[in-house]
C-alpha cells in the first residue's frame, strides 16, 4: 500500500507585493521548533497573546514559505524591509495557518492523551 499525502491549500503571504504560497506540516513544524528553541504550541500561545518576537515571525514566515515550495533561506528574509503592508494583510494569514496547524496539533495531542488513559485502565 502507498502512503497518501495530503496537502491542504496553501495560504499566500506577500512580501514586497509578491505573493508566495505558505504551508505547514511537520517537518516544516519540527524545523520552526528548531529556530525558536521552543515547541509550536508554544509558539501559537505567543501568538494568541500577541506577545510574539521579530525571530518568530522570521522562523514562522521562513519555515512556511519553504514548505510551500518557495526556493529560499532564513537571511533573505533577514535581510528584508517589512512594510506596514506586510503586517496588515500577511499577518492575517499567517494567524490563519497557525490556528489551522494548532487544531491538527491539539487534536494529536488529545488523541494520544486519551491512549495513555486507556492504556492505564
Amino acid at each position: 500500500m502507498q502512503f497518501v499525502k495530503s496537502h491542504l491549500e496553501p495560504i499566500m503571504i506577500i512580501l514586497n507585493g509578491v505573493e508566495y504560497p505558505a504551508r505547514l506540516n511537520f517537518k516544516a513544524l519540527a524545523e520552526l521548533e528548531e529556530l525558536i528553541h521552543d515547541s509550536f504550541m508554544v509558539l501559537f500561545d505567543r501568538f494568541s497573546e500577541g506577545k510574539f518576537t521579530i525571530n518568530d515571525i522570521l522562523s514562522l514566515v521562513y519555515v512556511s514559505l519553504k514548505c510551500g515550495g518557495v526556493e529560499i533561506e532564513i537571511d533573505d528574509l533577514q535581510d528584508m524591509d517589512f512594510s506596514p503592508e506586510f503586517f496588515k494583510e500577511s499577518m492575517k494569514e499567517i494567524t490563519k495557518l497557525l490556528s489551522r496547524t494548532q487544531k491538527v496539533v491539539s487534536s494529536i495531542e488529545a488523541s494520544h492523551k486519551e491512549k495513555g488513559t486507556s492504556k492505564k485502565k
